[in-house]
């Protein structure tokens, strides 16, 4: 995938958070990941899981959390894919605080920028939605 530099938002550990047309780009080493600002939360959710088992002698082969999937490694590595895609983020279990504070700060930079420029841009969802006010229902 191919991103505009300036819609960079941060780098936290080995990622890169970008906010790319109105959508969180998660980029590691071994793979990227987009996702919306509204699944962000179910995605902070799941990751918290992971760093809750994370020193579990025994874990689950995966976690599901719709639309979201990580798998689990032997070597204490995770995959991380949307709808049983075939990539996705590859990240280590100790990684996840880097996450959760990447995907916040991308969600804050999309949030703020709706703000400034009046809410969604060309090319995201909601965009093209009616107006009740302005349309009088």
């Amino acid at each position: 995938m191919t991103l505009d530099p300036q819609s960079k938002v941060c780098e936290v550990g080995a990622f890169q958070f970008y906010a790319h047309n109105g959508s969180i780009v998660i980029m590691g080493k071994d793979g990227d990941i987009e996702i919306s600002p509204s699944e962000s939360t179910t995605l902070c959710t799941s990751l918290n899981t992971v760093g809750s088992i994370a020193h579990f002698k025994s874990i689950p082969p995966f976690i599901k959390d719709r639309p979201f999937e990580i798998n689990f490694n032997e070597s204490g590595s995770c995959i991380l894919t949307r709808n049983n895609e075939d990539n996705g983020l590859n990240f280590m279990m100790t990684e996840v605080d880097d996450l959760i504070k990447g995907i916040k700060m991308a969600l804050d930079k999309i949030k703020d920028t709706n703000m400034i420029t009046g809410g969604p841009s060309p090319g995201t969802p909601g965009y093209n939605l009616p107006d009740p006010i302005l349309e009088g229902r």
